[in-house]
């Protein structure tokens, strides 16, 4: 058993995938071939055999899937002292708070007042204008309140995600 942190078990899970898919690649490449009628069958064929390409697929897919259980793991039973939160907690409302922090800044960044331009096709001879229907001041404070709790959700992931460990045997493909 070795001891590594949730970022190098992402890393080894990337670089694990990156091998299965050049080697789902090369077996596309090679499992035909084409030749003219004049050459050579066997001279022209690839070095290339598919059953041994299916058994280091197999494994990959079984070390993949095994490290990314055992990331899953760790992220179930990994709580986040400072939120209170597990990691796979903070993983399921980091994207909703980053979307309702998206929302937030459009409406802070609206003016009081704004002047609708006329259509070309329908211009208007009196001016029109469009007025936000809340105060700004508290959407300024609520986004950033959730700004705030977005920012510190990534830190403390980062954080953990750099500091704790995993206790795993990285098998050697």
């Amino acid at each position: 058993m070795s001891k590594i942190t949730p970022a190098e078990l992402q890393k080894h899970i990337k670089e694990l995938q990156s091998r299965y898919d050049s080697l789902v690649a090369r077996e596309k490449k090679c499992a035909t071939f084409t030749v003219t009628i004049d050459e050579n069958v066997e001279a022209a064929r690839p070095k290339f055999d598919i059953l041994d390409n299916f058994d280091k697929l197999v494994d990959l897919r079984r070390e993949i899937a095994r490290c990314k259980h055992a990331l899953s793991v760790f992220n179930l039973s990994t709580i986040i002292p400072e939120l209170g939160l597990t990691i796979d907690e903070v993983l399921v409302k980091l994207p909703m708070l980053k979307q309702e922090v998206e929302r937030l800044e459009d409406y802070k960044n609206r003016l009081p007042r704004e002047r609708v331009e006329p259509m070309r096709y329908a211009p208007t001879k009196t001016p029109e204008y469009t007025y936000i229907n809340y105060k700004l001041f508290d959407i300024e404070e609520i986004y950033n309140m959730r700004s705030d709790a977005l920012r510190t959700y990534q830190l403390e992931l980062d954080k953990i995600n750099s500091t704790a460990t995993i206790d795993i045997d990285l098998e050697k493909i």
